[in-house]
């Protein structure tokens, strides 16, 4: 478990986050040729940039104050935070058409056949969290179950988490079928053995430590307002 959060209310103005593959390339000096070896141990890396002050009555100046205490509680690489991506903290409820939700999953609830043509809508909401099943270390895929039919709880490219205290990244999810069930693909492969539980795609965090003792730097204009340039690296356990 991560020493810090880092704060909901601490927004970046810019951020990074993406998966840092660990690859040796070797080439012959001779024939250019190229020998690529894909080593284990990949991480996630997290860069946010940020601009406040201190000292006023606005919300920027709240920022700088706020992360220059928040930086000298964590100690530069001392201490560890949860930090999730903020560019992606989760989607809204999906909206169907009822001829696109009966076609999706081939049923009709109507004894007549009668369904709506006029593009009426449902506001389609998960009965509860979604469960997943147990997995073990190294797995890519999760089966899931308490999705409503012919939806899709997330998308490709969303955060997911399976249990094992990393984030990972939705390759592909197809729609649950008539009994809510459906198998989520997923990478990085899962990192350890996670429980059967209920899965969560709002904020994945993964645990991340700063790269250096110097990322308190907050080189600052005349008026005031600093600017935070801050990078971490997963850790990995």
């Amino acid at each position: 478990m991560a020493d810090f959060t880092w704060p909901d209310d601490l927004v970046p103005h810019a951020m990074s986050f993406y998966h840092q593959h660990n690859t040796i390339v070797h080439e012959s000096p001779f024939t250019r040729q190229q020998q690529v070896l894909g080593r284990s141990a990949p991480r996630w890396i997290c860069k946010m940039s940020f601009r406040g002050g201190a000292g006023g009555v606005t919300r920027s100046h709240e920022v700088g104050a706020k992360i220059e205490a928040l930086l000298l509680q964590i100690k530069g690489p001392q201490k560890t935070v949860a930090i999730y991506d903020f560019r992606r903290s989760g989607r809204g409820t999906p909206q169907l058409a009822f001829d696109d939700y009966a076609a999706t999953i081939a049923e009709t609830f109507f004894d007549d056949g009668t369904g709506f043509d006029d593009d009426t809508g449902f506001i389609v909401t998960p009965v509860g969290a979604p469960s997943n099943s147990a997995i073990s270390a190294g797995s890519t895929q999760i089966a899931l179950s308490g999705i409503w039919p012919g939806t899709r709880p997330n998308l490709v490219g969303d955060y997911v988490d399976v249990g094992d205290g990393r984030p990972h990244m939705i390759t592909d999810v197809p729609a649950a079928d008539i009994d809510g069930n459906l198998v989520l693909t997923f990478a990085p492969p899962a990192a350890a053995v996670a429980a059967a539980s209920a899965v969560s795609f709002e904020k994945v965090r993964g645990t991340f430590r700063l790269t250096s003792d110097d990322a308190g730097q907050n080189p600052t204009d005349v008026s005031g307002i600093a600017s935070f340039e801050l990078d971490f690296i997963e850790v990995l356990t």
